[in-house]
C-alpha cells in the first residue's frame, strides 16, 4: 500500500502508478498529480515518467494495466482553502482512469474541508477502515518477549480461573 497526503500524495499515487507490481493499493489524499506548480512548462524523460497525468493518458501496456485494473486506488481531496490545484489535478486524474477502464475510488469532500492535517487525520482512519488489513505486530526481540510475557502473567496472589483476570483487577472484580 502507499499512501500520502499532500506531496506525500503525489508520491504514493507515482510509486503506486510505476511500481504496481510491488503495491495493490493506493491512498492520495490532496495530492498534485503533475509538476508544473513547482517547475512550470519543463518536461523532460525524467520529468515526464515522474508525473502521472502526463504518462498515464499514454499508457496502452496491457500488464499495468491490469495490474492497475486489479487494485484498490483511492484518491480524495477537499473543496476548501488551499485545496483548489488539487482538486483540479484530482479530476484530471478522475478522467484519465475512467478513460483506461481503471477502477478507482475519486472522494470529494466538503468545502469547509481544508488542504490540512486535522482532515488528514480524519481521512485516513476512514480509508483504512474500508479495507480488512491484518493486524500488524513488528518481531519482537528476545528481551522485549520475556518482558512482554512477564507482564502479562497474573500476580502469583491471584488464583481461580485465569480466563478472567485482568491487568491489575483483583479476583473479585
Amino acid at each position: 500500500m502507499t499512501t500520502g497526503v499532500s506531496l506525500g500524495a503525489y508520491h504514493a499515487a507515482n510509486f503506486f502508478f510505476r511500481h504496481p507490481d510491488s503495491f495493490d493499493t493506493c491512498i492520495a489524499m490532496s495530492g498534485l498529480y503533475q509538476l508544473s506548480l513547482f517547475i512550470g512548462d519543463y518536461m523532460d524523460e525524467n520529468v515526464y515518467f515522474n508525473t502521472p497525468l502526463a504518462y498515464l493518458p499514454e499508457m496502452d501496456d496491457p500488464w499495468y494495466l491490469d495490474q492497475y485494473r486489479q487494485s484498490h486506488i483511492i484518491v480524495c481531496v477537499g473543496q476548501g482553502a488551499w485545496e483548489e490545484d488539487m482538486l483540479a489535478d484530482t479530476l484530471a486524474l478522475k478522467h484519465v482512469l475512467e478513460q483506461k477502464d481503471i477502477p478507482h475510488w475519486i472522494d470529494i469532500w466538503g468545502q469547509d474541508v481544508n488542504h490540512d492535517w486535522p482532515w488528514w487525520h480524519k481521512m485516513l482512519p476512514y480509508f483504512l477502515g474500508k479495507f480488512e488489513l491484518p493486524a500488524y505486530s513488528p518481531p519482537l526481540s528476545p528481551r522485549a518477549q520475556r518482558r512482554v510475557s512477564d507482564d502479562l502473567s497474573p500476580p502469583a496472589e491471584i488464583t481461580g480461573d485465569s480466563s478472567s483476570w485482568r491487568h491489575g483487577a483483583t479476583p473479585s472484580e
